[in-house]
C-alpha cells in the first residue's frame, strides 16, 4: 500500500482536479520498467529513438504511481484499456470508483490530470519554438487568428499554444481526438475568469497553467455523470511526492 492517506486524497476529488507534474530532470524509480504489462513493454520496445522510449516510460510511471495515491493498489497492479474513442481508462482492479485521468508529455515535462465522476483532458506543450503559419491556419478559427494577432502585439510570447492546448485538452476529454477539425472549435482568451469555448451547448470548465517559462498547460473539465456543472479547484502536485511515498513503502 502506498504511504499517506489515499482515502482523503480520493475524497478531495469531489471538489478538486489534480495535476501531477514530472519534469524530465526527475529520476524515475529504478524498478519502474518492471511495472509495464507485456503489451506495454512490447510497445515501449518498438520505439526506435531512446527519447521516445523514455517519454513513454515516464508517462506510464507517472500514471501508475499517481493513481496509487488514491487507492491502496500498487503501481504494477493497474491494468488499462482503450475505449472506442481512443481514451484510456482503468480496466482492473475493480475500484468501485469513477477515477478518470488524462496524460500528456512534451519536451521537458510529463503531466497527468486526475478527476472523479467526470471526464478530464490535459495537454502540455513546449512553447520555445516557432509556429509555422500553415499550422496556425489549420488549428485556429478565424476569430482565434484575429485574437492571436491582437494578443501577440501586446505580449512577448505567441499565444498560439494557449489556444492549441485548450483544444487538445477538450478533445481528449471528449474522446474525440482530431477526428474533429481543430479550427471548428473557437476559444477566446479575452475573458476575465477563464478561457471560454464559444458556441458550446455544454458547461465545461477550462484552466491554464504555466508549469515553467517554457511550458503551457491546459485542462478541460466536464460536467459530472448526472450532467451537472460544478466549478472545481485545480491542485498541482509533483512526482517527487509520489516517488518518495512509494520508495518509503518498498523499504518498510
Amino acid at each position: 500500500m502506498i504511504a499517506g492517506s489515499p482515502s482523503s486524497l480520493l475524497d478531495s476529488l469531489a471538489h478538486e482536479v489534480h495535476v501531477w507534474l514530472l519534469p524530465d530532470a526527475c529520476e524515475l524509480p529504478a524498478n519502474c520498467e518492471g511495472w509495464l504489462t507485456a503489451d506495454e513493454r512490447q510497445r515501449w520496445r518498438r520505439y526506435r529513438l531512446p527519447a521516445d522510449r523514455e517519454r513513454y516510460l515516464r508517462g506510464k510511471t507517472l500514471q501508475r504511481t499517481a493513481l496509487s495515491r488514491y487507492l491502496p493498489i500498487a503501481p504494477p497492479d493497474w491494468r488499462f484499456r482503450i475505449e472506442s474513442q481512443g481514451r484510456p481508462v482503468i480496466s482492473s482492479p475493480a475500484t468501485g470508483t469513477d477515477l478518470r485521468f488524462s496524460l500528456s508529455h512534451t519536451t521537458g515535462l510529463t503531466a497527468l490530470a486526475v478527476a472523479s465522476d467526470r471526464e478530464v483532458g490535459i495537454d502540455v506543450e513546449y512553447v520555445n519554438r516557432q509556429v509555422p503559419d500553415s499550422l496556425a491556419r489549420f488549428a485556429l478559427s478565424p476569430a482565434e487568428l484575429a485574437e492571436r494577432a491582437q494578443l501577440q502585439a501586446a505580449r512577448d510570447q505567441d499565444p498560439f499554444f494557449e489556444f492549441w492546448t485548450l483544444k487538445e485538452a477538450f478533445l481528449k476529454a471528449r474522446g474525440s481526438g482530431f477526428s474533429v477539425a481543430p479550427a471548428t472549435l473557437s476559444f477566446t482568451l479575452m475573458t476575465r475568469e477563464e478561457p471560454t469555448l464559444m458556441r458550446s451547448v455544454e458547461a465545461w470548465q477550462f484552466a491554464q497553467l504555466k508549469p515553467s517559462p517554457a511550458h503551457q498547460l491546459a485542462l478541460a473539465i466536464g460536467p459530472d455523470r448526472a450532467g451537472a456543472f460544478k466549478r472545481l479547484t485545480v491542485h498541482v502536485r509533483h512526482f517527487m511526492q509520489l516517488a518518495d511515498d512509494y520508495l518509503a513503502t518498498e523499504a518498510a
